[in-house]
C-alpha cells in the first residue's frame, strides 16, 4: 500500500538551539506565529512552512497538538504536549519493549497504515509472508472489530507479531538504533527477527506452525494476580504454571479452563485481586508443551542466528548470547516456558538508565516499566509508540508523534525529515 501524506491529524513542530535561552527565543517565537495564525487551520499554516527540525544545537524542543489554541496552550504551559529539552550528559540508551497476548486491541496501530511508510511496508511484508490467508487477515485488522475473536490464537498472535515488527521498523526508519530490545512472549520473537535472527518469511512460518500447533491444545488461558510469585505458588497444581513474572506483585497463572477457573475461585475467596488475560490458549504452562516442541524441526532447518541488536529476554532474564540464539529448541519452548518480563526488566535497569519506549498496543509494558523503582526514582523514564486507549486511526498518529517528540527532546539521533510526513 502506498503512504500518504497527514495534513488533517496532530502535528509535530521540532525546534533545537545552541543554548537555554535561544531555545526560549524559538519558543517564543512560535507562539506568535501561532497566535497571528487564524483559529481554524491555524496550526496546519504554521507547521506547513515550520521546517523539520527549525534551529540547531543540543538544547531541543517539540510540540504535538491538532489545532492552533491546543498548541498556544502547550507553549504556554497549561495544557499537554510540549516536550520540553532534557539537559543529560549524553542521551540515554533506548529500549524498544514489545508486548505478548494479551495487549491486542481492535485496529490496533492501524491509524499508521499508508500514512507511515517503513510501518506500512513491514506490515505488507509480513501479510505477504503469513501463513494463512494474509490478505484476509489484513482486512480483519482493518476492520477493527472488537469481539473475542481477537483474543484467539489465530488472530492475536500473528497481529502482534506483525504490529510490534512493524513498529521497530519505523523506529529504525526515524534513524533511532535501540540499544536493547525487550519482549514479552511472542513480542520476542518480533525483537528477534528485527535484530536478525529470523528473516521475515522465517518468523512467519515459525508463527504459522505455532498457531497450528498451539490451536489444538485444550481451551485455556491465564490469570493476571496482584501477587509476588511466592504468594501465588501454593495454588499450582496439576497443568497450571506460574506462566508470567512481571513485577514484584504481579504475576500470572496459566493452565487449562477447568483448572484455572477453580484457582481463581481459591484466589478470590482468599482476597487476592485477579483478572484473566485475553487469551483462549494454556500459553506458558506444560498444557502446550508438547505442541511447542513440534516446532523444533523447523527451527532447526531454518537455524536462527547470533542477534544483530541486543536482545534482554524475558525468558532467561539477562542477555541473549549467540548461543542460546542459534538454539531451535529454545525458541520451540518459549510458548511454554514462563515469562520473566520483570526480573528481565530488572537486570536491564540495573546496567544503568534506560529511555523505555513501549512499541505495543495498549502500553501494556509501559504500565509495568513506570511502577518500577528505577523509574519512579527518576533515573530511567518510559514513553510509547502506540495510544494506551485507542478510539480511532488519529490516536495511533498522535502517540506516534508524540514518541517522536519525547526522542527528540531527549537527544536521540532522530531524523527529523522521516517523521515529518506523519505530522
Amino acid at each position: 500500500m502506498t503512504s500518504t501524506v497527514n495534513r488533517a491529524g496532530p502535528r509535530l513542530l521540532l525546534w533545537a538551539a545552541p543554548d537555554d535561552i535561544a531555545e526560549k527565543d524559538l519558543r517564543e517565537e512560535l507562539a506568535a506565529l501561532l497566535r497571528a495564525a487564524p483559529e481554524d487551520g491555524g496550526l496546519a499554516a504554521v507547521a506547513d512552512t515550520w521546517p523539520p527540525a527549525a534551529g540547531e544545537g543540543p538544547v531541543r524542543g517539540a510540540l504535538v497538538a491538532a489545532g492552533r489554541d491546543e498548541a498556544l496552550a502547550a507553549l504556554g504551559g497549561t495544557g499537554p504536549g510540549l516536550y520540553a529539552p532534557r539537559h543529560p550528559d549524553a542521551a540515554r540508551p533506548v529500549t524498544l519493549l514489545l508486548a505478548g497476548q494479551g495487549a491486542q486491541q481492535p485496529g490496533m496501530a492501524s491509524g499508521l497504515y499508508g500514512v507511515e511508510p517503513a510501518f506500512t511496508e513491514a506490515m505488507d511484508a509480513y501479510f505477504e509472508v503469513h501463513g494463512g490467508d494474509g490478505a484476509s487477515l489484513r482486512d480483519t485488522w482493518l476492520a477493527a472489530r472488537p469481539g473475542p475473536g481477537l483474543d484467539d490464537i489465530a488472530l492475536a498472535q500473528p497481529l502482534l507479531f506483525a504490529v510490534g515488527h512493524a513498529v521497530g521498523r519505523m523506529l529504525l526508519g526515524w534513524g533511532v538504533r535501540p540499544g536493547a530490545l525487550l519482549g514479552h512472549s511472542v513480542g520476542e520473537v518480533a525483537a528477534a527477527t528485527l535484530a536478525g535472527v529470523f528473516r521475515l518469511d522465517e518468523a512467519a512460518r515459525v508463527m504459522a506452525e505455532r498457531i497450528e500447533q498451539l490451536g489444538a491444545t485444550p481451551p485455556g488461558g491465564m490469570l493476571a494476580v496482584a501477587a509476588s510469585a511466592d504468594q501465588v505458588r501454593p495454588y499450582v497444581s496439576g497443568p497450571l504454571a506460574i506462566g508470567a513474572v512481571n513485577g514484584p506483585r504481579q504475576s500470572m497463572l496459566a493452565g487449562p479452563d477447568p483448572e484455572l477457573l477453580l484457582a481463581e475461585r481459591a484466589l478470590r475467596r482468599d482476597g487476592f485481586t485477579v483478572r484473566r488475560a485475553r487469551a483462549t490458549t494454556a500459553f506458558h504452562s506444560p498444557a502446550v508443551a508438547d505442541a511447542a516442541a513440534l516446532a523444533e524441526p523447523t527451527l532447526r532447518r531454518i537455524g536462527p542466528r547470533a542477534p544483530a541488536l541486543r536482545i534482554v529476554s524475558a525468558y532467561t532474564a539477562g542477555e541473549l548470547g549467540a548461543e542460546q540464539a542459534r538454539s531451535a529448541r529454545f525458541w520451540a519452548m518459549q510458548p511454554a516456558e514462563p515469562v520473566l518480563f520483570g526480573p528481565a526488566l530488572d537486570a536491564l535497569l540495573g546496567s544503568g538508565d534506560q529511555l523505555l519506549i513501549d512499541g505495543g498496543p495498549a502500553q501494556s509494558l509501559a504500565a509495568i516499566a513506570r511502577r518500577h523503582r528505577a523509574v519512579t526514582e527518576g533515573g530511567s523514564s518510559v514513553g510509547a509508540l502506540l495510544p494506551a486507549r485507542r478510539k480511532g486511526g488519529g490516536d495511533d498518529v498522535r502517540a506516534a508523534l508524540s514518541g517522536a517528540a519525547r526522542l527528540w527532546s531527549e537527544g536521540q539521533a532522530l531524523d527529523p525529515a522521516a517523521v515529518h510526513h506523519l505530522g
